[in-house]
Parts: C-alpha cells; structure tokens; sequence
C-alpha cells in the first residue's frame, strides 16, 4: 500500500484501499487457490482513478 501511495501521491487513503481490496474481474482460473493481494491491478486501478 505505501508503494501504491509513493506511486499515487494524489490518492486518498479510501481510494488506495479500495484499489488493494478489490478483486479482478471473474476471469479463467488457473490455480486452486486465487491469489491474496493484485497488485498489477491495484496499479491498475489506480492509474485508471487518477486519469
């Protein structure tokens, strides 16, 4: 989260968590177990917010 917020100083508090909190999109599973933490979609996210 304070790599996502270095990168996205701009941010709120409120945005960075929901970036880091929200799933992606139902998409093909690959595992057994999803991953716990996205963070190429939380920079996503966070980049498509800030746009």
């Amino acid at each position: 989260m304070a790599l996502l917020w270095s990168l996205f100083p701009g941010a709120s508090a409120e945005a960075v968590r929901d970036a880091v909190t929200k799933p992606r999109p139902p998409a093909r599973r690959t595992s057994v177990v999803p991953p716990l933490l996205d963070a190429a979609y939380a920079y996503e996210l966070l980049g498509d917010v800030l746009a």
